[in-house]
């Protein structure tokens, strides 16, 4: 770990376009909404160098001045060691953070698979031991309303169910009493990069986020513009839609878990979930399938759910069988329903 004193000479005001900037106004909304109403307190704010996290970082550095607003943001820069120049990021940041006296420091880790599901794990790794040292709960990171659109499309893709298609939250535990926070999800691309220009602040571009060999550089490149094309502003009413689906898997996860118990449950009354809706009954038993932990939504056959599901409302005694995917069934016969590994596959 490296951390930089913030020299006072080095600091410069925000110019008033930035301050009267109306981002400032919708990320503290955001951040307000990620907290449960409450002002983040001491926040670790997650700065890549991008234009996304650095106007998170300028509205963090607007809002500390408010009377009204409690906010004491520290800037915490991961630095992975997978690309050349992300020293050079990792030194704009600090820059940045010591013009406008944000306390900041650079975490080093090591990514032994260079693979980006292993640098996420080790970035959230290192902001949670980051907001720990300094006694903040919350971690605030940059995404915005395109990422969110980007994971509901990939959700919706992957057969998600009703939680996935709301994206991602807000709010989420990190452990060690340290929540992961999203404010900026309601904020586009091009809205943070006018308020980084109306502050006179420059912003690194990581070319693996349009990497066309990647999920997320593929819908990047050829999605979300046909998207934005046929509906303008489609990303901010997509991550509004987030919001409300948000609402509505809860209810649903209520409503299931009162009807199927525990996601750990493998066995039930054929009776007892006979008159559910459809949709409902094959929620419930997706829910168990995947807990089981041998197959995630790629591997698991929906026609089979959505059958397995049709046939318990049925009236129908005689025993079925419906291969899910991966050794994983459901039985379904007069009485009860059973989710079972095929005795057949090892």
């Amino acid at each position: 770990m490296s951390d930089r004193p913030v020299p006072s000479s080095e600091s410069t005001s925000i110019p008033l376009a930035a301050r009267r900037h109306p981002l400032v106004h919708e990320i503290l909304r955001g951040f307000r909404i990620a907290c449960g109403g409450d002002d983040p307190g001491p926040v670790v704010l997650a700065v890549s160098g991008g234009r996304d996290s650095l106007a998170l970082l300028l509205a963090a550095a607007v809002l500390r001045e408010h009377d009204d607003v409690v906010i004491l943001p520290r800037v915490v820069h991961v630095h992975h060691h997978l690309r050349p120049e992300a020293d050079e990021e990792a030194d704009h940041v600090l820059r940045v953070a010591a013009q406008l006296e944000v306390p900041a420091e650079v975490r080093h880790v090591e990514v032994p698979g260079r693979t980006p599901a292993e640098a996420r794990l080790a970035r959230y790794e290192a902001l949670r031991e980051a907001a720990m040292s300094c006694q903040a709960s919350r971690v605030a990171t940059g995404h915005h309303a395109e990422d969110q659109l980007e994971t509901i499309l990939a959700a919706l893709g992957r057969g998600a169910g009703p939680m996935g298609l709301a994206g991602m939250p807000r709010h989420r535990e990190l452990g060690d009493g340290v929540a992961l926070i999203r404010p900026m999800l309601g904020v586009t691309r091009a809205d943070a990069a006018e308020l980084c220009q109306a502050a006179d602040v420059s912003w690194c571009d990581d070319p693996g986020n349009v990497d066309p060999g990647t999920q997320r550089g593929r819908l990047r490149r050829d999605v979300l513009p046909v998207l934005e094309a046929l509906w303008p502003g489609a990303a901010s009413r997509a991550a509004a839609t987030a919001d409300v689906q948000a609402l509505a898997a809860t209810a649903m996860e209520g409503l299931v878990s009162s009807a199927f118990g525990s996601s750990e449950q493998r066995c039930w009354t054929r009776g007892a979930l006979s008159s559910l809706p459809v949709p409902m009954i094959a929620t419930g038993l997706r829910r168990a399938a995947l807990d089981d932990g041998s197959l995630g939504p790629d591997g698991l056959s929906h026609q089979a759910l959505l059958a397995a599901a049709e046939a318990i409302g049925d009236r129908r005694q005689h025993q079925r069988c419906f291969q899910l995917g991966a050794g994983m069934e459901i039985i379904v016969d007069a009485r009860e329903i059973k989710l079972q590994r095929n005795q057949g596959v090892t």
